[in-house]
């Protein structure tokens, strides 16, 4: 018979790893952690540690995954909401996007040289594709409900999504290489 796994005890152990993580990250920046580090800070064993992640990209990687879910969470209502117009969603979006990645400023700027290293070219494509796959949706919802308020006009309201997500992206992705560049 196999073991039985706890689904919410190990979703708390792995979440209790990427906290530490992400407090050493701000405290020591992502060049000077270790994964002993973490293992201190938690009073865990390598092989604890192991069971969750192989390795400390693999940490990033997760605390990742976990600020895309978060910014999905917060966003979704918005686009939810029945008594909103179209353009009182959209601009809700964008201040709330804005106040949220305000909130997580020291992380974010932490974890910039790791996205954004040469190396990790292929992990910030897999970041930018799973944050378009939860964001498009919401943005295209709500341009189809400014199709059907008679605010925008398209015929295309999932394109326009994307357009609008992949020109949030790119100013991004150019707000990052200036703050990378600042010495």
């Amino acid at each position: 018979m196999g073991r039985t796994v706890n689904v919410v005890e190990r979703a708390a152990r792995r979440d209790a790893i990427l906290d530490a993580a992400q407090r050493l990250l701000l405290s020591k920046g992502y060049e000077r952690l270790t994964v002993q580090d973490i293992l201190d800070d938690l009073h865990i064993s390598k092989g604890a540690f192991y069971h969750y992640f192989d390795s400390k990209p693999a940490v990033i990687d997760g605390l990742t995954e976990r600020l895309v879910n978060e910014s999905q969470q917060v966003l979704a209502p918005i686009v939810d909401d029945p008594e909103s117009t179209a353009l009182e969603k959209l601009q809700r979006f964008f201040d709330e996007t804005i106040r949220w990645k305000s909130v997580r400023q020291n992380l974010f700027i932490a974890m910039l040289p790791v996205w954004y290293a040469a190396e990790n070219l292929t992990f910030r494509a897999g970041l930018e594709l799973a944050s378009a796959q939860r964001v498009t949706p919401l943005l295209s919802a709500i341009v189809r409900q400014g199709v059907d308020e008679n605010l925008f006009a398209t015929a295309y309201p999932e394109h326009a999504g994307q357009i609008i997500f992949a020109l949030v992206q790119s100013l991004q992705n150019a707000m990052a290489q200036r703050l990378l560049s600042i010495d």
